[in-house]
């Protein structure tokens, strides 16, 4: 209600316009730039994963529906599913090897997958301005395949509370979206050992800029541009399945990613 009282202040001379009930259905084309990094207690980067745009590539589909109502306000509840594989180049050592970051080099199979189920209440003025909040709940998961004998995996459920921001002029819309993912019992499992590592937290601040154009009714173009920040805090320690008088612990990690899609929306 702090939200919806300020905007309403701010705009106060504005009157409202109305939106149209309906689903949507939104596929897109997405490339990914990933920028891994795992850390020491002292911060001392242990190793990376990196790719261009063009290396983890997949697709994004987002169906929702509607509800416009008299007062023009609007709710939309929907699910989104986004899909990415390829290969980043990884810089590290060799486990046990005593040897520095840099010291071997190798291409890492990555596969991702991210599902939300979402829902947003929003505020739509007639100078083309709406703004919106809401509440998603998802599951993200993360395949790092090193080698065929080390394989991670890293899952876990998150609440994502967001705010939207959009302004339609003739065609075109452009907007911001700002989302925060917090990690409900992150873990990692791992090849070599029976239990899975218990992650510290795993968390993501995320920021969308969509570019939209319209068509018509039923079509319209878009692209987007996002960027996230994750970052994962060390795990417990776990001795491994194949000698028990040796531990093991997930460490310190962030990463900084983009994205970039381009897609487009039909209405029904």
């Amino acid at each position: 209600m702090k939200q919806l009282l300020l905007v309403v202040l701010l705009l106060s001379t504005i009157s409202l316009s109305a939106k149209e009930s309906g689903y949507s259905l939104s596929v897109a084309l997405v490339g990914m730039r990933m920028d891994y990094r795992e850390y020491d207690d002292a911060r001392v980067i242990l190793n990376s994963e990196k790719s261009a745009f063009n290396e983890i590539i997949g697709s994004e589909f987002t169906l929702d529906y509607t509800e416009a109502y008299s007062d023009n306000t609007y709710a939309q509840a929907g699910i989104e599913m986004l899909f990415l594989g390829g290969r980043t180049k990884y810089v590290g050592s060799l486990i046990g090897s005593g040897l520095g970051y840099g010291s071997y080099l190798s291409t890492t199979q990555n596969n991702i997958s991210d599902i939300s189920v979402y829902y947003m209440y929003s505020y739509s003025f007639n100078n083309g301005l709406d703004f919106g909040y809401g509440l998603a709940l998802g599951h993200r998961s993360w395949e790092r395949i090193l080698s065929a004998s080390q394989i991670e995996v890293y899952y876990w459920f998150s609440l994502r509370p967001r705010a939207k921001l959009t302004y339609k002029f003739a065609e075109f819309c452009v907007g911001a979206l700002v989302e925060y993912q917090y990690g409900i019992s992150p873990k990692m499992s791992a090849t070599g050992f029976a239990s899975d590592f218990n992650l510290g937290s795993a968390n993501i601040a995320k920021l969308k800029i969509p570019f939209t154009y319209t068509l018509n009714k039923q079509l319209s173009l878009f692209t987007e541009y996002v960027y996230e920040q994750q970052i994962i805090e060390k795990s417990n320690v776990q001795a491994s399945d194949a000698d028990s008088s040796k531990f093991f612990l997930e460490p310190d990690s962030t990463a900084n990613n983009q994205y970039i899609k381009i897609g487009a929306t039909f209405k029904f």
